[in-house]
């Protein structure tokens, strides 16, 4: 203990007049080293000071930015198609069509490794607030970690296009929340008796309370997934401590292969990344935790939640086969 201090006060010192990037990638091992070893006041220190220096750091981040060009023209060519027809269809063509499929961005990491080998190798780390929140290693170390920040800003790249073609699908039909939930209603992983929770977040939604509307469609989407468990016959139920038993999250839903069987392996990357997983939005432990800030609970999280939301919908009773013998 008395040479891991020595080693760690030399790193604290240093980091008080480091800037804040640096001296958080200083105390990190440090504080780690402090907690392996039961050192907890130690590590708590460390853990003080990091926070602490990490309210500036976002002012210290040099920023690089990429444009995108897209004309006006270009986007309506794009979404016309998507719009067309019963707005029930139209509900279920935006779904489909503005979800990043995962082969895509593996092919564009794939890519990146010929086009940029320097920065496929360099790992990636995400800090939200005043912490690191997410890291990633190189794409050959840390395919799937990398795969899921890829698709987080594939996703937010979407959300644009999807915006714009919910826009015009209400101009052009007067989309409401009976459409909606005519759509849900398809769909057997939402159950009678929550609809009425289903309704409330879906007229939110419509009436521009999207603060009430993430609230309450978030856990609506997890509910459905866990009752696409029970209709496969998995399950919903873990060990707990104490011999007790407790319902799967979120996370161990989204784990169960009888789920990528159901979805398909971009849908349930797609929701892992939007929902669960630290290194993509994350949305779901975000909301929940009270993580969240009062900015981000507008129209763009909104959209995306309730593209989420339609997307479980897809999920359709199968039609059983005539009987032979019949």
């Amino acid at each position: 203990h008395r040479v891991i201090r020595s080693y760690g006060g030399a790193f604290e010192q240093l980091s008080a007049q480091a800037d804040s990037m640096l001296a958080m990638a200083w105390l990190q091992p440090v504080y780690e080293e402090c907690k392996n070893r039961g050192m907890n006041e130690d590590a708590e220190r460390v853990l003080v000071a990091s926070a602490e220096k990490g309210k500036t750091v976002a002012n210290e981040l040099r920023q690089i930015r990429v444009p995108v060009e897209l004309t006006e023209a270009e986007l309506d060519e794009f979404i016309k198609p998507l719009i067309e027809g019963p707005p029930r269809d139209a509900l279920l063509r935006i779904t489909a069509s503005l979800m990043p499929r995962a082969g895509k961005v593996k092919d564009l990491l794939e890519e990146l490794k010929t086009k940029a080998p320097l920065m496929a190798c360099i790992g990636v780390t995400q800090i939200i607030g005043d912490h690191f929140a997410a890291q990633a290693g190189s794409i050959e170390d840390d395919p799937e970690g990398r795969l899921i920040m890829q698709l987080a800003q594939h996703i937010d790249f979407y959300n644009f296009a999807l915006n714009r073609s919910l826009d015009q699908l209400w101009a052009k039909n007067g989309l409401d929340a009976d459409t909606i939930m005519a759509v849900l209603d398809e769909s057997p992983v939402f159950t009678p008796e929550r609809r009425p929770l289903l309704d409330e977040g879906v007229k939110a939604y419509v009436a521009g309370d999207y603060t009430k509307a993430i609230h309450v469609i978030i856990p609506q989407i997890e509910q459905a997934l866990r009752q696409l468990l029970v209709l496969s016959g998995v399950p919903t139920l873990e060990a707990a401590r104490g011999g007790m038993f407790h319902l799967k999250n979120l996370n161990d839903i989204l784990r169960e292969s009888t789920v990528t069987k159901t979805l398909g392996d971009d849908t349930r990357l797609y929701l892992q990344t939007l929902l669960a997983d630290e290194r993509g939005q994350n949305i779901r432990n975000n909301v929940c935790h009270g993580f969240a800030t009062p900015a981000q609970f507008g129209r763009r999280m909104a959209d995306q939640v309730l593209h989420a939301l339609l997307t479980v919908s897809l999920v359709r009773q199968k039609a059983r086969e005539p009987d032979a013998s019949a």
